[in-house]
């Protein structure tokens, strides 16, 4: 969580850092996805890795603005709005080439990245997606639209 913290200032960045520390962490769990790489012509395509965090926190307030602090976050670095999670008011996606904070150029293509944040009741959820130029941001929003809907009903399958 503190990583996103990287790029601010020493004094910002120990702000955040101390804001963190202040969460009330019971858990996190981390699950990471990759899709097959297919080359075509000596370009790798289709090729994206997204990991999905989800922090359990003591005290509810503090999931809304750890939320809070990670969707500012991504505004102060004027990242570009991503597509909207349907049926989920309380997710954000930010999306481009500056939402990978560290967008490079890689022989034979562009990296393009998405980042999104939720939070439902006592879990912030926060999803990152790397991949190959044009990354497939309706997919990747279909991703973390299933894993808060899995959120709301754990017991049913959706």
């Amino acid at each position: 969580m503190k990583e996103w913290g990287r790029r601010l200032s020493g004094a910002e960045r120990r702000d955040y850092e101390k804001h963190v520390n202040r969460l009330g962490l019971k858990g996190i769990a981390v699950r990471s996805y990759a899709t097959e790489f297919a080359e075509r012509g000596g370009v790798y395509e289709d090729d994206v890795v997204v990991t999905v965090q989800i922090v359990r926190m003591e005290n509810k307030a503090r999931v809304r603005e750890a939320y809070e602090r990670q969707t500012g976050l991504g505004k102060m670095f004027g990242l570009p709005k991503g597509p909207k999670i349907k049926g989920h008011t309380n997710a954000s996606c930010f999306a481009g080439p500056g939402a990978g904070l560290d967008s490079a150029e890689e022989e034979g293509g562009r990296l393009d990245a998405m980042r999104c944040f939720a939070y439902d009741s006592e879990l912030l959820v926060s999803v990152r997606a790397d991949g190959v130029a044009p990354l497939d941001k309706g997919a990747v929003a279909d991703l973390v639209q299933e894993q808060l809907d899995h959120i709301a009903s754990p017991g049913e399958y959706v």
